[in-house]
């Protein structure tokens, strides 16, 4: 495509400082102007016709904005739209991908069409400004490379999330994170936090969702959770379309339909963006494909009808978390072991067991058995590990299991204060077949590794079947409370970058310190039984117990 130069400097303007080329500040207008889109067959000019909802995610201004989205909503597209025309207007872009293998598909199925598209935007990206090296027909210059592209007199910097060393070495003052649930969660916190020297500070976090209360969904309930709300032109009702109000097969599998008189609703209207907290600085926007102009109702009732379509159909259809079935316990299945008891703040006699999990509390579990049976004492929090001394005591624990880390020091020197009795717990990989395999630490101190999913899989089949009862007074204050944390891990499945299909718990936003209080007391529980009846303490070839059924026999024998 040719390039008009001299048109091209007859656009050259200065304004504020940070950009020489002459771009509407509106970025909705930018697009309209120089973006295209992928159509049937060729690319076409972007436009907000049958896309209304993309409109209020453009012109907001705020700081942070999050997008819980579905699939082929168009947003991805919109939001590389807003970093380029942020990128000629104001300053750097840092556009994070899940892994480096998405930037090479990304820019060359999304980015180089879109600039080979515009002449504007042919000319400057990859140029700082018009030299007389492009009048002699040079193209680009170095900065216009795969990971990296310069486009006006500013940098947006292409990164994956995987690589900690990578998101050291740029600064910016937009951060894009695209396909956020995908990213190393661990490293998100890293990439922010390259913006923290700009006056802008923007950060645009786009994905589709996964599960309750992980990564996009977690950050869409921080923010003001805004939904998109159209009118009916029948019975001038507003909604924002949901599957269960607006989708009725047996009425129309042919239009969605207004919640209130059952009629048809334009989903493609321009509606209007509602938040559901206005106090909150984060603007949070979840959007589905009910509000898509290239999606049936047809194809969306198919789809749902098959069973193996479950998770997807939440996920990238309606762009909402999805929680499978037995992938974490219920409250239901919590409370059926309620026992008749209250908190046993004295006990009648020692042999007891305790688990210690780590948070911004330290939170424990003490338990005893009672026949085959186990009895959960007390559970609660604690601000210092002193206070855990007074417990050991106390209860007379026989063995603790305790949360490594994040405060190594402390928990090792209370191990050390209580040596033999205290076993300091680890989360590494381990194989399948490995429940817990106990060591000893530099310092002398007792260690157990933990097969992480497997043992958490035992502890949730022990609350299934009722083999752990809780005091009746047991915490339900919430978040913060003993029923809703060991509700929160999710079980889920997973994929190794081989393609190998695995399940692991998700570390989400959820607290889940109790759940794994619990877990560390029933691994307390093992080694004392394993000492006690079978002696696998002493013995090399054991450590700890390589198979369940073995497991199953030491906690039959209580």
């Amino acid at each position: 495509m040719e390039v008009d130069t001299l048109g091209l400097v007859g656009e050259l303007v200065e304004n504020d400082g940070s950009s020489i080329y002459k771009v509407p500040e509106d970025p909705l207008k930018f697009l309209n102007d120089n973006w295209s889109v992928k159509g049937k067959i060729d690319r076409m000019q972007y436009s907000l016709d049958g896309h209304w909802y993309q409109e209020g995610i453009l012109k907001d201004t705020a700081n942070e904005i999050v997008v819980m989205k579905s699939g082929q909503m168009g947003i991805s597209e919109i939001m590389l739209g807003l970093a380029t025309h942020f990128a000629i207007t104001k300053g750097n872009v840092v556009y994070l991908f899940p892994t480096s293998t998405h930037i090479g598909e990304f820019v060359q199925g999304r980015f180089n069409p879109v600039i080979d598209y515009s002449d504007f935007l042919d000319s400057i990206v990859g140029k700082g400004e018009i030299s007389s090296d492009m009048r002699k027909g040079r193209k680009k210059d170095a900065a216009d490379k795969v990971s990296i592209k310069k486009i006006g007199n500013h940098f947006m910097y292409l990164r994956g999330s995987q690589n900690a060393r990578q998101l050291k070495s740029v600064d910016g003052d937009l951060i894009v994170l695209d396909e956020y649930d995908e990213m190393v969660q661990d490293n998100i916190p890293l990439a922010k936090s390259r913006i923290d020297h700009s006056p802008y500070k923007w950060i645009r976090s786009l994905s589709t969702p996964t599960y309750p209360e992980y990564g996009i969904h977690s950050a869409f309930l921080a923010g003001d959770q805004r939904y998109y709300f159209i009118k009916c032109e029948h019975c001038g009702e507003w909604q924002a379309l949901t599957w269960e109000d607006n989708i009725n097969p047996d009425i129309s599998i042919e239009h969605r339909l207004c919640r209130k008189c059952r009629k048809p609703i334009d989903h493609t209207q321009r509606g209007e963006w509602v938040p559901t907290f206005r106090d909150r600085d984060v603007h949070s926007y979840h959007i589905s494909q009910l509000y898509s102009s290239a999606i049936s109702v047809k194809f969306l009732i198919d789809f749902q009808k098959n069973p193996k379509n479950e998770e997807e159909f939440y996920k990238s259809k309606l762009g909402l978390p999805y929680t499978p079935k037995g992938g974490s316990l219920n409250r239901d299945e919590v409370f059926a072991c309620m026992g008749d008891y209250s908190t046993l703040y004295s006990p009648d006699e020692g042999g007891c067991t305790m688990g210690v999990d780590i948070g911004r509390k330290i939170n424990y579990q003490i338990s005893r058995f009672f026949g085959n049976k186990k009895k959960v004492l007390r559970a609660d929090t604690v601000d210092e590990f002193g206070e855990l001394d007074t417990l050991m005591k106390k209860y007379d624990i026989s063995v603790a299991v305790v949360d490594a880390n994040p405060e190594y020091k402390s928990a090792r020197d209370f191990a050390l204060r209580f040596k033999g009795r205290v076993y300091l717990a680890y989360y590494p990989n381990m194989k399948d077949s490995d429940y817990y395999v106990i060591g000893e630490g530099k310092h002398s101190e007792l260690t157990v590794n933990i097969n992480r999913t497997l043992s958490l899989d035992y502890t949730f089949d022990r609350f299934r079947s009722r083999e752990i009862i809780l005091p009746r007074d047991i915490r339900d204050d919430g978040r913060d409370g003993y029923i809703e944390q060991v509700m929160a891990p999710c079980k889920v499945k997973q994929f190794d970058k081989k393609g190998n299909q695995f399940y692991t718990y998700l570390e989400g936003a959820k607290a889940d310190h109790f759940a794994h209080a619990a877990n560390y007391d029933e691994v307390a529980s093992a080694i004392l039984g394993s000492k006690e009846y079978k002696k696998y303490y002493f013995d090399e070839n054991f450590k700890g117990g390589k198979v369940m059924s073995k497991l199953k026999e030491i906690f039959d024998r209580f």
